[in-house]
């Protein structure tokens, strides 16, 4: 713990009535936690995790510095400051001892909830960020998945992407002398008061989502440069690969871009009656999605509607979303605040705020579109 390290953690902020001295206590603690990690936690934490924890490969390794790479170019881009996260602060762990982590790292309350969205969405949790101990969980079933006997290192790059942006937003607690617990990550407000409900959480996963998929490409060059996966890259991106990709966004009716992982391939033949017939194989079991695809299309309809009200200071939506992926680092929520509310009207924040994974998204669209065009009629 003598090495030396930033005095605070980037975009992060005590509340609550406290004395100076806890204030300074906690923010070494959390800054500890974030760059030094495990030795930071109480022996009996320290103990849990290296009993559970899986040991990572040379791959898995230089993945996570990859990661690194890409969160702080994301970072410099927006004019914030960077700084390095040790893969020692990504944890892969089995999903059969998650629960045994619960009692001294995670609430109960928290893993109902993931078992919650397994249940009722069918969603498989790959991994999730943990802001009290400062560090990524990754479950081992998942991030670990097999193709042709080989992990799809593309699919462990994606989560530890994921989370990375997750780990590196906005922290703020909220402290009293003996206990604290977290009040906001990134835009995502969870109320003192635990009766009302927590606030962004859709949002927030939307904006995190979309900074994954918009780096897609330079995490794919990043892996070729390294030799990791490359031959099954240079299949996503061959001329065969994406005329596989195309059809299969035909038959989920979705873009294909939305697509990063499938296996399969085209074969090209004659029938017995001489005629030509391409023929799109595939296994629908290994098919692979970006996440919250019904989340974004509300942030898109946002980005879009703000850009065309400011078209002279945006000229693209991906600058508008640009301001949503600072606010998400900074905390600072005035700027896409007064953007939306200037766009569909007073109360359109807090009504997005509402937004979460288990929405109507449809509802919400179609609401949204609403007072839009309200809004434009009032505003002539």
């Amino acid at each position: 713990m003598d090495k030396p390290f930033p005095e605070k953690r980037p975009d992060f902020r005590i509340i609550g009535k406290i004395s100076e001295e806890r204030k300074k206590e906690l923010e070494k603690y959390v800054s500890g936690l974030l760059f030094e990690h495990i030795v930071y936690l109480d022996p009996k934490k320290q103990k849990l995790l290296k009993d559970l924890e899986e040991p990572k490969t040379e791959e898995e390794i230089k993945i996570i510095e990859i990661i690194n790479k890409i969160v702080s170019e994301t970072r410099r881009k927006l004019n914030l400051k960077t700084y390095p996260i040790s893969e020692k602060n990504f944890h892969i762990i089995k999903k059969e001892n998650l629960e045994k982590l619960s009692p001294l790292i995670f609430s109960k309350f928290e893993i109902n909830v993931l078992k919650k969205a397994e249940e009722k969405l069918s969603l498989f949790i790959f991994g999730f960020t943990l802001q009290e101990i400062q560090g990524v969980i990754l479950l081992e079933e998942f991030v670990r998945e097999k193709f042709n006997d080989k992990i799809n290192f593309l699919i462990f790059a994606l989560t530890n992407l994921h989370e990375a942006f997750h780990l590196t937003s906005y922290y703020e607690l909220f402290a009293e002398e003996k206990t604290y617990r977290k009040f906001r990550t990134g835009i995502k407000i969870r109320p003192i008061n635990p009766k009302f409900p927590t606030m962004f959480s859709g949002l927030d996963e939307a904006i995190v989502s979309e900074a994954v998929k918009r780096n897609f490409n330079l995490l794919l060059k990043e892996l070729q440069d390294n030799g990791i996966f490359k031959e099954e890259i240079n299949f996503l991106l061959s001329p065969e690969g994406q005329k596989l990709k195309e059809q299969i966004a035909k038959d989920f009716n979705i873009p294909p871009e939305e697509i990063y992982w499938f296996e399969g391939k085209v074969e090209e033949g004659v029938t017995p009656e001489g005629k030509k017939f391409t023929a799109h194989i595939y296994n629908r079991n290994t098919l692979r999605f970006f996440e919250y695809y019904p989340s974004r299309k509300v942030l898109y309809y946002i980005c879009q509607e703000i850009q065309n009200q400011f078209s002279e200071k945006y000229q693209t939506p991906e600058e508008v979303f640009d301001e949503f992926l600072k606010a998400h680092f900074t905390g600072d929520l005035k700027t896409i605040k007064n953007l939306t509310e200037n766009t569909f009207g007073k109360g359109s924040f807090k009504f997005l705020g509402r937004m979460d994974q288990f929405s109507d998204i449809q509802k919400i669209l179609e609401r949204l579109s609403k007072i839009r065009e309200n809004f434009k009629k009032k505003n002539v």
